[in-house]
């Protein structure tokens, strides 16, 4: 009996340390603070991901934060996680609040990963910044927001426009039907 009770102590402890351990990788504070703001992979996405949408709300305050990296950040994990574990109300809401935020990065980050979820609320987002003399951060070659909007835009939709017109255009014409 006392041995039994060793070894379920010893896989108890084993679990715990485990257990310490995925909540210590699902820390968001300190998966975000290891985005340094410059390169893409330095947010590590599949932990965001194994964190999966237990720390959904956690990310959704950072979304809001006033630091426009962690905002970034926070809006990239949101998608990560929509992708991973579908795309639930909460996250959509988050990712609809940042078409409006004032950092053109980040606008455009949410309205492509709004569409990558089959949620097209990001396309006016995108036609607007088609005019955009601002460069995409992080961007890894680096691109300008204009061309990554329209080549998103493109991607998304199957269409060949190219001038924020012929787009506007479009847009409004769908909107009609």
């Amino acid at each position: 009996m006392f041995y039994f009770v060793i070894v379920l102590f010893f896989i108890f402890s084993m679990f715990s340390a485990i257990s310490c351990k995925k909540q210590e990788q699902c820390d968001i504070a300190v998966l975000l603070e290891e985005y340094d703001g410059v390169h893409m992979h330095s947010l590590n996405l599949e932990k965001i991901r194994e964190c999966g949408t237990k720390k959904t709300d956690e990310l959704i305050r950072y979304a809001d934060d006033p630091d426009e990296n962690k905002r970034w950040a926070a809006t990239m994990s949101l998608g990560a996680i929509a992708h991973k574990s579908g795309a639930r109300d909460d996250i959509l809401v988050a990712l609809k609040r940042r078409l409006d935020d004032k950092d053109e990065s980040i606008r455009a980050t949410a309205a492509e990963l709004l569409l990558s979820v089959n949620d097209n609320a990001g396309i006016e987002v995108l036609i607007d910044l088609l005019e955009s003399k601002k460069q995409l951060h992080p961007s890894e070659p680096p691109a300008m927001i204009s061309v990554n909007s329209l080549q998103v835009l493109k991607e998304y939709t199957k269409q060949k426009k190219q001038t924020k017109k012929e787009w506007q255009e479009w847009w409004t014409s769908q909107n009609e039907k």
